[in-house]
């Protein structure tokens, strides 16, 4: 990394508020906190007297501006908190902040002439990735982690995490078309913090970055804006209800049947499993989620044990639960995020379900969860004849991606044209063919008038000129 008063052309950064979310891999709450499904923030314990705050309730409140913080606070006002548990005086970041003062904020942007270089240090261990939107595999455009102190790079020396470099005119991630702007040029591309290695979520983190170059290429302003990931409407409108063996399976969004329309990333999945009538009640066995592959095969567990899967908790809006308010003993429901695994945007969902008699109702009761979860609806036993597979396959498709699918779930190019609007300007063309005709004729009848008229044209009077003149 570089210093950047050494640094031999003008470079501007922008940090831009960064985002916290307990549901996330690696961004836990700590010190006893507790998180839910549907909130991405904490909450700590000690009910109405709380022992500890914070967004990760990893500040010990007795501690905050304590001794040695009552004379000298090292901490960046607004951006962190002053605490001294007896050895010294330490800064308890915001989400936003990191770095012994809290001076660092996590997404930032330095802006050249040629390039810029992004920084991206998420909260937690982030074992995601990071890339140009739509770039994912192509290692020019992919995070890297911040290198040791350097004079020769273009990295700040207080950065940390990792980074992307790319040139504005990059041939792996794509030439920017500047956009002209009061005699400026605007650069702006859009970046994905994914969370999770395997599968893409609307938790995830999406940024437009923008860098703006005089006439002369000097950067003169910046921004990073995030992409909203959460208002995403769901598309489907047909109502249907598959009959699986004793099993019923509605799988549905904002009220409408999920069919072969593909649903958008976020949009809520209500799966209402429901039992033929000559049985008493029913229960989860295991729940999956899974990439319909059978090479390079990824699975994600939503039911283990009779509870909802740690592994599943960002994709979880509400755990498996009896209906009516849990008195229906013959059906359950489970919400989750619509997310696809990175690279396939199928997603496979596959449940053992055991239904039971009222001679054995007791083995579908449900069991205690651990502190923090639901009562949970599937337990791990011996297979058996009253065990039934239910199984769908559901398309998913990002609408913030460049890369989206047609309403057939084929994948096309922002380029391309639709039957519609090529048919349309095929039909144009011919009209204008045919209007070109009809002036040549009218044109051609014109002059040949004028020839019978006079009888007969000078050499001097070609036929040019005479259609020139007419």
């Amino acid at each position: 990394m570089h210093t950047l008063s050494n640094f031999g052309i003008v470079l501007l950064a922008i940090q831009c508020q960064a985002t916290f979310d307990c549901r996330r891999p690696t961004q836990d709450c700590k010190s006893g906190g507790t998180c839910t499904y549907v909130s991405p923030t904490c909450t700590c314990p000690g009910g109405a007297s709380p022992t500890h705050e914070g967004h990760d309730c990893g500040l010990l409140i007795s501690t905050k501006g304590a001794l040695s913080c009552v004379t000298t606070d090292p901490c960046v006002a607004g951006q962190g908190d002053c605490y001294d548990d007896g050895a010294g005086g330490m800064c308890y970041c915001s989400s936003d902040y990191y770095g012994p003062t809290c001076a660092e904020q996590r997404f930032t942007v330095t802006c050249l002439a040629d390039r810029m270089v992004i920084g991206i240090n998420p909260y937690g261990t982030f074992s995601g990735v990071a890339y140009i939107e739509g770039k994912r595999g192509t290692a020019a455009c992919e995070s890297f982690p911040v290198p040791s102190v350097s004079s020769s790079d273009n990295i700040p020396d207080t950065w940390e995490g990792r980074y992307i470099e790319v040139e504005h005119t990059s041939p792996d991630c794509g030439t920017i078309t500047p956009a002209a702007n009061g005699g400026n040029m605007e650069y702006t591309r859009d970046v994905v913090i994914q969370y999770s290695q395997d599968y893409i979520l609307n938790i995830d983190d999406r940024y437009t970055v923008k860098c703006v170059l005089d006439g002369s290429g000097v950067p003169v302003s910046y921004s990073i804006v995030p992409i909203d990931t959460t208002d995403l409407s769901p598309l489907n409108t047909i109502t249907r209800e598959d009959y699986l063996g004793p099993v019923f399976l509605a799988l549905t969004t904002g009220g409408q049947a999920v069919t072969t329309t593909p649903v958008d990333v976020g949009a809520e999945l209500l799966f209402t499993f429901a039992i033929s009538p000559e049985y008493d009640s029913m229960l989860i066995i295991s729940g999956e989620a899974n990439n319909t592959l059978t090479v390079g095969t990824k699975t994600l567990n939503l039911i283990t044990g009779s509870c909802m899967d740690n592994d599943a908790f960002p994709v979880t809006v509400e755990a498996a639960a009896r209906g009516s308010g849990g008195t229906d003993k013959r059906e359950l429901t489970l919400k989750i995020r619509a997310f696809h695994f990175d690279g396939n945007t199928e997603v496979g969902f596959k449940f053992v379900v055991k239904v039971c008699l009222t001679a054995n109702a007791a083995d579908c009761d449900p069991v205690n969860c651990p502190p923090g979860s639901a009562n949970g609806f599937g337990r791990r036993r011996r297979a058996s004849s009253d065990e039934t597979i239910v199984e769908r396959i559901i398309s998913i498709r990002d609408p913030r991606s460049i890369t989206k699918l047609d309403d057939k779930g084929v994948v096309y190019s922002e380029c391309s044209m639709s039957g519609k609007i090529s048919a349309a300007m095929v039909a144009m063309a011919v009209a204008l063919s045919i209007l070109i005709l009809l002036c040549i004729v009218l044109i051609a009848r014109a002059v040949s008038s004028r020839i019978h008229r006079s009888g007969h044209i000078d050499d001097n009077d070609t036929m040019s000129s005479a259609v020139k003149r007419f």
